[in-house]
């Protein structure tokens, strides 16, 4: 790490895009399956789980905020393609 704590501000723009990545890709769709779920039950059947914490947003217009957004949308992608992938294939059930 250099004198001017580059490294450490480095850090923790490529940390704040892998923790919303992961958030947006694993954390989403559990907590979406929940919901639904629970809403159909009318009651909480199933409990919240909490495998990937949510990020603490950045202040607006940081390079932070910038990361979490590009992190957000990359997972979202990600996601995407992985529904679209068992979508189109339905025998990877079978």
């Amino acid at each position: 790490m250099s004198k001017d704590g580059t490294d450490q501000k480095c850090d923790s723009i490529v940390g704040s895009l892998v923790h919303s990545f992961g958030h947006t890709l694993i954390q989403g769709p559990i907590d979406g399956t929940t919901e639904v779920i629970n809403s159909l039950c009318e009651k909480k059947v199933i409990p919240k789980v909490e495998i990937v914490k949510a990020p603490v947003r950045a202040p607006y217009g940081s390079a932070s905020h910038t990361a979490q957004k590009m992190g957000e949308g990359a997972g979202f992608v990600g996601l995407l393609l992985i529904v679209g992938r068992f979508v189109r294939f339905p025998r990877f059930f079978q």
